[in-house]
């Protein structure tokens, strides 16, 4: 698979809400990068997957750390980088930061 595909299977995988296959499939890309700038990209996606796959298991305090370093890396990113829609990907966030400040969130 070459990276657009694996990124369609990761972004797939992150609307199904399956957080660890598009951490892992986000992480696919990410290893053989060699640009700076898309890599930082990736580790912002990985960590918005990883953000979301603790906050759903409950693990508040990584889930919170995750959350706000992904919005920051994310936040350097114009929108359609990568073809992605990164304004609704924010946006979407956005709106979830109360459930990242309090605990027991419900987004199975």
């Amino acid at each position: 698979m070459n990276d657009i595909e694996i990124l369609r299977q990761a972004v797939d995988y992150f609307n199904q809400r399956k957080y660890v296959e598009a951490l892992n499939e986000f992480e696919e890309i990410w290893m053989w990068l060699w640009d700076g700038e898309r890599k930082r990209f990736y580790k912002g996606l990985i960590q918005t997957a990883g953000a979301l796959h603790h906050l759903v298991q409950g693990t508040d305090t990584s889930a919170k750390r995750l959350y706000h370093s992904a919005l920051g890396i994310l936040g350097e990113f114009p929108q359609g980088y990568e073809g992605l829609d990164l304004a609704g990907l924010r946006e979407a966030l956005t709106l979830l930061s109360p459930s990242f400040e309090s605990p027991a969130s419900d987004l199975s």
